[in-house]
């Protein structure tokens, strides 16, 4: 819409204070009228990446050397490529990003594979290794230029994840990840990361479609703004209160709108190479999570990530895990909210206070991952945070039990 976040935030919960050039958590702003309008927000504790179907880059892809013969067997080229990748918007995963991790705590969690995709034969795609846990999987494959085709070491492919049914999981431009350039030979690896409830034990349809430039990208989203525009002008926006734009936004199916129109543009735009490949991956099952619950929420606690689940009708809502060895896992949240769990005797000067490694989703049904394992019996509580923004930053706590 014409409107800007702030105009939409009056919208949402009534008169905004007089701006000034005061400093003002745009940030939690974002976030909460993200919640009112009913988009899904992706929230973590990096560098953010816009709710959007493709968010623009601002600098050139860096491109990462592996040498394949220093490692053996396809497990140890998993591990060693995931340390020289960085997963768009959590850099801080297991074994990624150079992060130093123990492997042993990471093996009942990581299984070789070696699915061959069908498609195109300007490429050989293979899977190369996951690790998953109930609620996420990172997954790792490998491709091969074949027939002379040559692949620029920035082409970034469009990926899309579904479920057997065919339910798309997730996918689109926004999904794109950096290639992984092997030193020996002309191979690439190319890794993404999946966060939705209950992968463990499904199979998971994995399609690449295409190759673009980062500037081929940014001229699809050019042409998705104008499109947008123009059905803000059809339905009459501008005039529109939150609450209608966000009915009308569900009755004419404008996520579907959006996803169409991008794939009609992306179809019609240039490429650097053109091909689909498909392949079914089976997921490997895991242990029965651990269940923490009130009246209000519900977590569901895999070894690499927890879902929660909020039926309280309000907003604002964040979690809290303790664990035996002392550590306090958080939400990134802003100075605000943090000062607002001290004042409120949540947090205390003595806690060692770490942020979860990434978290996706909107307040009513979110996923928060960690950085390394974490089994049930390293739980010591679980904890709801409902933060009330009127008259300065204020936060309740609520007590989880386990189920």
């Amino acid at each position: 819409m014409k409107v800007n976040l702030f105009d939409l935030y009056e919208g949402c919960v009534g008169q905004l204070p007089e701006m000034t050039e005061t400093p003002c958590n745009v940030e939690n702003i974002e976030q909460r009228v993200m919640q009112k309008i009913g988009t899904p927000r992706i929230r973590q504790t990096k560098k953010r990446r816009l709710p959007v179907m493709i968010a623009a880059a601002a600098a050139a892809m860096a491109v990462f050397g592996v040498t394949a013969a220093a490692v053996t067997g396809r497990l140890d080229l998993f591990r060693n490529v995931l340390g020289k990748t960085v997963i768009s918007d959590a850099g801080n995963l297991p074994l990624t990003n150079q992060k130093e991790a123990d492997p042993a705590a990471m093996a009942p969690f990581m299984q070789e594979n070696a699915t061959v995709f069908e498609g195109s034969d300007a490429l050989h795609i293979s899977t190369v290794g996951m690790y998953n846990d109930r609620d996420t999987l990172m997954l790792m494959l490998e491709m091969t230029p074949q027939n002379g085709t040559e692949l620029p070491e920035d082409a970034l492919f469009i990926p899309y994840f579904y479920r057997a049914d065919g339910t798309l999981i997730t996918g689109g431009p926004g999904r794109t990840e950096q290639l992984v350039r092997a030193d020996a030979g002309n191979s690439y690896y190319l890794t993404y990361y999946l966060a939705a409830p209950e992968l463990a034990g499904s199979t998971v349809r994995v399609e690449l479609k295409n190759a673009y430039t980062q500037a081929q990208l940014s001229a699809v989203q050019a042409g998705l703004v104008a499109a947008q525009d123009q059905w803000r002008t059809e339905y009459g926006c501008d005039s529109m209160s939150v609450d209608e734009w966000k009915a009308l936004w569900q009755s004419e199916n404008l996520d579907g709108r959006t996803f169409d129109t991008t794939a009609a543009l992306l179809e019609n735009s240039d490429a650097v190479l053109r091909g689909t490949w498909s392949a079914e991956i089976a997921v490997p099952d895991t242990a029965a999570p651990a269940v923490y619950a009130s009246e209000h929420f519900c977590v569901t606690a895999g070894s690499l990530s927890v879902e929660s689940e909020n039926f309280s009708g309000q907003n604002d809502i964040s979690y809290m895990i303790r664990l035996t060895d002392g550590r306090t896992l958080v939400d990134a949240g802003g100075t605000s909210e943090r000062q607002a769990m001290y004042d409120a005797g949540i947090l205390s000067a003595g806690d060692t206070v770490c942020e979860f490694a990434y978290a996706f989703g909107a307040d009513g049904k979110m996923i928060r991952c960690f950085s390394e394992p974490v089994s049930a019996d390293e739980i010591a509580s679980v904890t709801a945070l409902l933060f009330d923004y009127e008259n300065g930053v204020h936060v309740t706590a609520e007590a989880l039990s386990p189920q």
